[in-house]
Formats: C-alpha cells, structure tokens, sequence
C-alpha cells in the first residue's frame, strides 16, 4: 500500500473547490512468473 495525500480538488460538476483527504492506494508489482509468462507469449506472438 502507498499513502497518497490529501490535496486540493475541484468539483467538475458544480466547479467549486473541494479537499481530497489522505487516503491509503493498494499497489500491484509484477512477479517473476507472471513477467516471464507474459514475455513468453510477446515472443510466440512475433
């Protein structure tokens, strides 16, 4: 997980100035299996 933290907005709607709080964002990294599966069907692909 990675914090993001708390800025400024805007309502694209009604245009006013709203403020975002700090909120927790899941992260995703890749693993070895999963790169070389993908590598693998790039190169039968070609």
């Amino acid at each position: 997980k990675s914090k993001v933290e708390a800025r400024n907005g805007i309502n694209p709607k009604t245009g006013q100035p709203i403020k975002i709080p700090t909120y927790m964002q899941p992260r995703f990294k890749a693993g070895i299996k999963l790169k070389e599966a993908c590598n693998r069907n790039e190169k039968s692909k070609k």
